[in-house]
């Protein structure tokens, strides 16, 4: 059996992003990618997510790059 592996680009690349362009300071993914670690890191709510993406921008100095338009 091949097993095939998919990054998240590659995973996501039909979603759209229902945002407002003028006012989007990340990229869709990278808001995807850091919803995901923080439930890998058990983050049960909203609160939660904001905290563990708050604590990664602290120890790294942001997660992805801001959009630029």
């Amino acid at each position: 059996m091949v097993l095939k592996t998919l990054g998240l680009r590659q995973h996501f690349y039909t979603l759209r992003d229902p945002r407002r362009v003028n006012r989007c300071q990340h990229l869709l993914l990278d808001v995807i990618a850091v919803v995901i670690c923080a439930v890998i890191a058990n983050a049960d709510d909203w609160q939660e997510v904001e905290t563990f993406a708050q604590n990664r921008h602290e120890r790294r100095h942001g997660w992805g790059r801001p959009r630029r338009i």
